[in-house]
């Protein structure tokens, strides 16, 4: 298995390639509140976000080379995922070894 530690770290670095793919857009939402204020505040947020997208996009609908675009993205995102993954079990069982050894 893999130790927390390596998990927290791996989760990290997936979490920050995600967020470069999809330039940092992201809005949370507290789905148990029920503050209707807190509810449109967040709908707020989602709009606006929305709103920057299309205005980004020149208006332009989501088209089949923007999905292409953003599998390329996402493919690479798993390709240096799985790179990571590899160096971080190769870490973990170097360590082990030394503990072992030791």
């Amino acid at each position: 298995g893999i130790s927390l530690r390596m998990m927290m770290r791996l989760l990290k670095i997936i979490s920050v390639k995600l967020l470069e793919v999809c330039r940092n857009r992201c809005v949370l939402f507290d789905n148990k509140t029920k503050k209707e204020s807190k509810k449109a505040e967040q709908l707020q947020k989602l709009l606006e976000l929305v709103e920057a997208v299309v205005e980004e996009n020149s208006s332009q609908p989501y088209t089949h080379v923007s999905f292409e675009e953003m599998k390329e993205d996402t493919d690479s995102l798993r390709d240096d995922t799985q790179q990571e993954i590899s160096k971080l079990k190769e870490q973990m069982y170097k360590a082990h070894e030394e503990q072992i050894t030791s």
